[in-house]
């Protein structure tokens, strides 16, 4: 019986689609959404990559607008050298998510422009992007 039930909600969530609330997201009024990056520690960031990409699979293209905010340690994804993240981070920019650098933490660190991945965003303080984005109407998701 326990295989039969297992076997039933596992059909179930095959097929299971997501119930949008209103307004629809659609291509004129997309779901919006910033998360923020200020981790050094790998398997945090790896989680909130991973979430990304699973909430990206529950939207059609066109109705989610994703912005990534990287400041203070997590800075470090969007580092051209010694970076792990960077195939993964080039891939999202393919699916048109937006990658942020803060200027304030790349100066405390003194890195510049040339040590970052190419086509990245850039505003002077990460997190009062965050804020201003939220003010804006984004929705800030920390995983």
């Amino acid at each position: 019986m326990k295989i039969i039930l297992s076997l039933l909600f596992a059909i179930n969530l095959l097929f299971a689609q997501m119930e949008y609330s209103d307004p629809q997201p659609d291509f004129e009024n997309p779901r919006k959404m910033v998360i923020q990056i200020g981790t050094n520690d790998d398997k945090k960031i790896e989680q909130i990559l991973n979430s990304v990409s699973n909430i990206m699979k529950e939207y059609p293209s066109g109705t989610l607008e994703v912005s990534i905010v990287a400041y203070y340690n997590g800075l470090k994804v969007l580092k051209k050298e010694d970076n792990h993240f960077k195939k993964r981070i080039e891939s999202f920019m393919q699916s048109d998510i937006e990658f942020i650098a803060c200027e304030n933490t790349m100066s405390s660190k003194k890195w510049m422009k040339e040590m970052m991945i190419e086509d990245i965003s850039y505003v002077q303080a990460g997190l009062a992007e965050v804020m201003e984005r939220v003010v804006d109407g984004w929705i800030n998701i920390r995983p």
